[in-house]
């Protein structure tokens, strides 16, 4: 998955990242607060809604980060 942030100057992508979506998957299915996960939903003006994750919360035992 390629995940990534609108630069305020200009028309570049930073920063990005290459995420493996089986780590990301495997986390997920494996995740708690005890374990460190930190994630949440962010409320939208428009009524919609997303996902965070921080990424360096993810366990180095399945590497997330493919590239960026």
């Amino acid at each position: 998955m390629f995940y990534g942030h609108a630069s305020t100057c200009g028309m570049a992508i930073d920063p990005w990242w290459l995420i493996d979506l089986r780590s990301f998957r495997a986390a997920l299915i494996r995740r708690s607060d005890a374990n460190g996960l930190r994630y949440g939903a962010q409320q939208n003006p428009d009524g919609t809604q997303f996902e965070w994750f921080d990424l360096t919360s993810f366990p180095v035992c399945l590497p997330l980060v493919v590239a960026r």
